[in-house]
C-alpha cells in the first residue's frame, strides 16, 4: 500500500487562515472513514497568501498541493487508497488557486 502523508501548514499565517480547524476536520475524515494516513503538523509551507494549505502525497506519486482550504472542502476531497495506489478524485472542487494573487517578478 502506499504510504499516504497528508500535511497541513500550521504556521501563524495558516492559524490565522484556519488551518487548526481544518488540520481537525481532516483528522476526524480519516478516523471516521477509516483511512491509514499519516496527519502531520507543518510549518509555513511558503505560499501563505493561499493558507490553510494542504500537501497531499504518496510514495512514488507526485504531491498535490491545496490552498484556501475548509473544513467543509475536506468532505469532499473523497481520498480513496487501494492496494499498491492512490487515487485522488474530485480534487478540482477543493484545490483552488487564484493566479491573479501570485505575485508578478
Amino acid at each position: 500500500m502506499a504510504k499516504l502523508s497528508i500535511k497541513v501548514g500550521l504556521g501563524s499565517c495558516g492559524q490565522a487562515a484556519g488551518a487548526n480547524e481544518v488540520y481537525e476536520a481532516l483528522e476526524n475524515y480519516l478516523s471516521a472513514n477509516r483511512i491509514e494516513a499519516q496527519l502531520l503538523k507543518t510549518s509555513c509551507i511558503g505560499m501563505c497568501f493561499l493558507e490553510p494549505l494542504v500537501e497531499i502525497s504518496a510514495e512514488g506519486k507526485d504531491k498535490i498541493t491545496f490552498g484556501e482550504v475548509t473544513p467543509e472542502e475536506v468532505e469532499k476531497m473523497k481520498i480513496r487508497i487501494r492496494a499498491s495506489d492512490i487515487e485522488h478524485a474530485n480534487f478540482e472542487i477543493v484545490g483552488k488557486i487564484d493566479l491573479s494573487k501570485i505575485p508578478k517578478k
